[in-house]
């Protein structure tokens, strides 16, 4: 409590409603909480420090377009209306994880939820460019509080977080994109941490190749055009360094088997039977044909013993009644249990 009166400069009255509301989403009260929420935002008189600005950083044409937009706004708010602004972003920044976290498994109906999302939403974005405004119908419901980081709405009290507590950080153009990066994190969210790193790097890299490097880490394939990009200004095969981040993710939904096939087919004399061992190492056994038609054994039965060998119960659907009758159970509900159990 004492924290928050001396960093933000507020009365014992304001750090104890800034408790409240705090203990609200703490204790799963969501419906309470963005009542309060935007009741206490009205309320609420937060006096900021003057911001510095020297060495301001270098910032490009649409970045400082943007900036500039929201100064124009800026101008136009109340005394009141920036108060409220500065709480909402401190009371977002800093419960917005966990309030995200309920939205997605909240109890409260969505019709009701999308409501109280609006008059949210409404406080918010008369503080937001017109480019930024949150729409709920536009908005999942597990992207509410990052879409907050997208729009800039967290540049306020990033700025003076970073730039008064912690004046090293003052050449940051984007501060809120630590939060974001920390966020993001938080979250296991890949897309609000990417594009966190893109506006902390800013122009210094192409976007492209970030974001192609990210894919790689992450092992992400909605990526794959800007990886290629990456590959290519490496001067390196880009189909060799896609089938290889195929092979290493443990997703057991990604082909494994044209992966392996795409890297063995230039070495391998039965290419396809080795593509379709190592996809099968992988847990994938789209491919198990290939070598059970070598080894002369029913497919059925070994794609349903590799099946249960390497835990993919999804892949059984109907083998479960051939597999049952093969072990002798002859009861499909107790070899089904069996399976879950193990």
């Amino acid at each position: 409590m004492k924290t928050i009166q001396k960093l933000f400069n507020v009365n014992e009255v304001v750090a104890k409603s800034i408790s409240v509301v705090y203990k609200s989403v703490h204790f799963k009260e969501l419906d309470y909480h963005i009542s309060l929420l935007i009741n206490f935002s009205k309320k609420i008189e937060i006096r900021m420090g003057v911001i510095s600005s020297e060495d301001e950083p270098d910032e490009d044409l649409f970045q400082e377009l943007q900036n500039e937009e929201a100064r124009d706004i800026e101008k136009k708010l109340t005394k009141k209306d920036l108060n409220q602004s500065m709480f909402l972003q401190f009371i977002l920044l800093f419960t917005g994880t966990k309030l995200n976290t309920l939205l997605t498994g909240s109890s409260v109906e969505k019709y009701k939820m999308k409501k109280k999302l609006n008059s949210l939403f409404h406080a918010i974005n008369k503080f937001l460019p017109e480019s930024q405004k949150l729409v709920t119908n536009d908005i999942e419901f597990v992207q509410v509080f990052p879409s907050l980081f997208e729009s800039g709405f967290f540049k306020k009290i990033s700025k003076y977080f970073f730039h008064v507590v912690m004046p090293c950080t003052r050449k940051i153009s984007s501060p809120e994109s630590i939060f974001g990066v920390i966020v993001g994190l938080s979250l296991q969210n890949k897309n609000l941490i990417r594009n966190s790193l893109v506006k902390l790097i800013g122009s210094k890299i192409k976007k492209k190749y970030l974001n192609g490097l990210f894919g790689f880490i992450v092992n992400d394939p909605s990526l794959e055009k800007d990886m290629r990009a990456v590959m290519k200004k490496m001067n390196l095969n880009s189909n060799l360094g896609l089938s290889l981040v195929e092979l290493v993710t443990e997703d057991t939904e990604r082909d494994k088997y044209n992966a392996a096939l795409s890297i063995c087919k230039d070495y391998c004399t039965a290419s396809r039977r080795v593509s379709a061992l190592v996809a099968m190492f992988k847990k994938d056994l789209s491919n198990i044909r290939i070598i059970s038609e070598r080894l002369d054994v029913d497919t059925d039965i070994m794609s349903a013993v590799l099946a249960c060998a390497t835990k993919r119960l999804d892949l059984l659907n109907e083998n479960f009644k051939i597999l049952s009758f093969k072990l002798g159970i002859n009861n499909t509900f107790a070899l089904r249990s069996i399976l879950s159990i193990a």
